[in-house]
């Protein structure tokens, strides 16, 4: 009875009675969610790389790649999958997350490398770890 005479539109939304028509929407686009009548679409994010530019919400693609870990989202490296020998061997003797950089030196085809990044992590977590202790002690 109230929009006898007509509705009072604000978008899709009638301020009178409340009713909803299916234009004019005030899409939340990376929810997919109308503003005003909470209509549903598919969400339509703005990516750049692994992060939306409106929301922050980051996916699995995409990724900017330095070493262990992406350099937009901070994503730990999964190097199961690698097979590039020159990328696992760069994260296994530069990489700064140490179960990233024994996973990229187990699947190393060469023994010699292998054996010397071995050597590095082993010396390296033991000047971590004598530097921890003295920390401790104090």
């Amino acid at each position: 009875m109230a929009c006898l005479f007509g509705h009072k539109w604000n978008g899709c939304k009638c301020e009178k009675c409340g009713n909803t028509r299916d234009e004019q929407h005030d899409w939340d686009l990376c929810k997919g969610k109308c503003k005003r009548c909470g209509k549903m679409q598919a969400e339509q994010h703005d990516w750049d790389g692994c992060i939306c530019k409106r929301c922050d919400k980051t996916r699995d693609a995409g990724h900017d790649w330095s070493r262990c870990k992406c350099s937009r989202c901070s994503k730990p490296r999964d190097v199961e999958n690698l097979t590039d020998q020159s990328v696992l061997a760069d994260i296994a003797s530069n990489g700064d997350i140490y179960s990233v950089r024994i996973k990229a030196t187990e699947k190393l085809a060469d023994e010699n490398l292998k054996q010397k990044v071995y050597a590095n992590i082993v010396k390296s977590d033991k000047y971590y770890n004598d530097k921890k202790m003295k920390r401790l002690k104090k």
